[in-house]
């Protein structure tokens, strides 16, 4: 099962990143040679990634680096082309956002008792194994309420701006920041586990929350173009 899903998350990529270069193309473009040439890329890259997972015998540990660089450059690269330009925020979805993150924080850091547990899981989908859920390390349960928790942030983040593009990618690539965060948080001041299931999961819960705000959003604009 676990080998299943690796292979599944992996064929899922693939396909998300064929949409992503397929919707920044025009039409012009063979689509069949578009898939050729992502397949190529996408190939090379995952087989890398696999190849250093399994020589250094923690995909997961490769994984976490992966979110958090990825988080960080995607962030620093919006701040810096959002240089200059004036963005009209929505203090309604704003302020609801922050009181949102600031209930995640409570709830995962500060409520936490420093020195308690200083313990760190790299063991992707570690939820299916057995071995993991008769010691109560992380349940199916545990894995699932972060993908809950996150999705609301999914929702709200997407309507903070007035700019319609790239909403999705935008609220996944938040929530992972957020998730890589809390967990880095917890496993540098010892108040939880620092796990590469939950970051997948918030991760996940992000994306499926900015998912439903966007096609909100598509539909809601093209309802006006047709009026």
């Amino acid at each position: 099962m676990n080998l299943f899903l690796i292979i599944l998350l992996i064929v899922a990529g693939y396909f998300i990143c064929f949409v992503l270069a397929a919707s920044r193309l025009d039409s012009r473009t063979s689509l069949s040679t578009l898939a050729l040439v992502v397949l190529l890329i996408y190939g090379c890259a995952a087989g890398i990634i696999i190849l250093i997972g399994k020589y250094f015998g923690q995909s997961g540990l490769l994984l976490y680096a992966v979110c958090l660089v990825y988080s960080l450059a995607y962030w620093i690269w919006k701040g810096y082309q959002s240089t200059g330009k004036r963005h009209k925020i929505q203090w309604g979805p704003f302020l609801t956002l922050l009181a949102y993150i600031l209930a995640i924080l409570y709830l995962t850091l500060i409520t936490r008792e420093s020195g308690a547990e200083h313990r760190i899981q790299m063991h992707v989908f570690n939820w299916l194994n057995s071995s993991a859920q008769s010691n109560n390390i992380s349940t199916f349960s545990h894995t699932f309420s972060n993908f809950v928790m996150f999705i609301p942030l999914g929702i709200v983040f997407p309507f903070i701006t007035e700019n319609t593009e790239k909403k999705f990618v935008a609220g996944a690539s938040f929530g992972m920041l957020l998730s890589v965060l809390i967990e880095t948080g917890q496993l540098l001041f010892h108040s939880g586990l620092c796990d590469i299931d939950d970051i997948l999961a918030n991760t996940l819960g992000a994306a499926a929350g900015a998912l439903l705000s966007a096609v909100y959003l598509k539909v809601k604009r093209n309802k006006k173009l047709r009026q």
